[in-house]
């Protein structure tokens, strides 16, 4: 089984795996209530919580990874912990967290992962048991560079830097890239975490197309936001959160269809696409007009050129149609509210501009970009409350300095490496070069999504990362298989 009909029927759960579920949410449950008669039900409850999707990582670590993916997505589904301060030499550390669903998730399989590791790496002779740290250089300069982003000019709070490095550069890095990595190692792997976001994507496509056509709760046509669900906005923003979710969503579905042989299959899944397409562009998210404009291009000029050579006509003409979407979008553009919107994040970036050429070494600190915008009284004046950098490029530099820059671009320049030499390298017209060209694009849509946005630290960048990670190494090893060494050897 595979694609939709692998995820709906393929991943029935067992009896003996509903027991074990079971007793996971009966560990949570119990622990819960302790943890109103200690006093301290959140923070206890996290644990709980914890503990429990370690217990079924442990049994089922598939089961997780895959709900994980697009719950990953969710990062407006947090809970808030206070555990009270802590003094650390002369300093007093108040330690308030937050976390997500997905971030729990992903350290129960962090959890479980390393205890299989511990337990049962040396007993198994099997390749896939040995733990695979890809870009872990230039990660580690992009933390290392956070870490010394302490000693700024700016005097930034050492404690903060370093928590900074590590919930965010380091954890990004263990979760999008070294679990995905190590637990998709083949096409099996790999087809339903593609078919999940797919899924979760049209989900959240139906509550966009809900508040578009019922907006404040009457008939008529409106703009796509998330739909809140028990006042609860899952996704943790306005209409971009939703945006680049469906992007990820489409990309996820083409990068499944190409690997997939039911023509049955296929057509669901250009429904699908067509479906969060449609809702993307009522979004009326200018970044996300951009980023399916970059990715429509890229991919006319690969894998759809035979399909833009022969629908060319046919295309201009839907566009045509759909000309009255880009005047409404250019009215908006020409509001009051959209020219603020440039405006503040003109003043924003100007700030970062300003720090970095303050302090071009260090920045500001790891996580200081916020705080430095709050102390700009230009822009409380004029805007209100601060926002954070509404850039990544921005926010390292203003934060890291050159130093960050260099280690950012480290990174992108590894990541780009790998993309170029498995596009390469794979056959063309095979349904893997294909698939793979969908995730290249996926992932440099997403870096250009994150260039005009706020959720650069956050799955929503760094596991389609991950994807083109795990996809270049199956790929590749299944391209080997095809045509192996020694055949070139022999023909010589």
């Amino acid at each position: 089984m595979n694609g939709f009909s692998m995820v709906c029927f393929g991943m029935m759960i067992s009896r003996s795996l509903q027991m074990r579920i079971a007793l996971s949410l009966g560990l949570f449950a119990v622990l819960f209530l302790l943890g109103f008669v200690i006093g301290t039900p959140l923070a206890l409850a996290f644990l709980a919580s914890l503990a429990a999707c370690t217990l079924l990582a442990w049994r089922e670590p598939y089961l997780v990874l895959f709900a994980w993916a697009p719950v990953s997505m969710m990062i407006g589904w947090v809970v808030s912990l206070d555990t009270g301060e802590y003094r650390i030499g002369e300093q007093v550390l108040h330690v308030y967290a937050e976390i997500n669903v997905g971030e729990l998730l992903a350290l129960s399989l962090i959890a479980a992962w390393g205890l299989r590791l511990l337990f049962y790496w040396k007993g198994r002779r099997d390749l896939n048991w040995k733990p695979w740290f890809p870009l872990l250089v230039p990660f580690g300069l992009l933390f290392v560079a956070e870490l010394v982003s302490m000693f700024s000019p700016a005097l930034p709070s050492k404690i903060e830097v370093v928590k900074h490095a590590i919930r965010y550069v380091g954890f990004i890095y263990l979760v999008c890239i070294v679990l995905v990595a190590n637990f998709v190692r083949s096409k099996k792997r790999l087809k339903p975490l593609l078919a999940m976001l797919g899924i979760s994507g049209v989900i959240f496509a139906v509550g966009g197309l809900i508040t578009m056509i019922l907006p404040n709760g009457q008939f008529g046509l409106g703009r796509a936001l998330p739909l809140p669900i028990l006042g609860v906005n899952a996704l943790g923003g306005n209409q971009h959160a939703l945006a680049e979710t469906l992007i990820i969503g489409m990309g996820s579905l083409l990068a499944l269809g190409a690997l997939l042989k039911s023509e049955i299959e296929k057509y669901w899944i250009k429904i699908a696409v067509g479906l969060m397409f449609v809702v993307t562009l009522f979004t009326f998210s200018r970044t996300a007009w951009l980023v399916l404009v970059f990715a429509f291009v890229c991919l006319c000029a690969t894998v759809w050129r035979a399909w833009w050579a022969r629908y060319r006509s046919a295309i201009f003409g839907i566009g045509i149609l759909l000309s009255p979407l880009a005047v409404v979008m250019g009215m908006y553009a020409l509001s009051s509210t959209a020219i603020s919107s440039i405006n503040s994040r003109n003043m924003i970036s100007a700030i970062g501009v300003n720090a970095l050429m303050d302090s071009p070494i260090f920045g500001v600190g790891a996580g200081g970009y916020l705080q430095l915008v709050s102390n700009s009284r230009a822009f409380f004046v004029e805007f209100g409350s601060a926002y954070d950098a509404h850039g990544i490029i921005q926010k390292v530099a203003g934060e890291l300095g050159f130093i960050g820059l260099a280690a950012l671009a480290a990174v992108l320049y590894t990541v780009a490496k790998i993309m170029r030499e498995t596009y390469r390298t794979l056959s063309r017209g095979r349904d893997e070069h294909e698939s793979f060209t969908y995730l290249c694009v996926l992932a440099a849509g997403m870096f250009l999504f994150e260039c005009f946005s706020t959720t650069y630290w956050t799955p929503r960048l760094w596991l389609p990362i991950g994807l083109v990670i795990a996809a270049s190494k199956i790929f590749l090893e299944s391209e080997q298989a095809k045509d192996p060494d020694f055949l070139r050897e022999t023909l010589v």
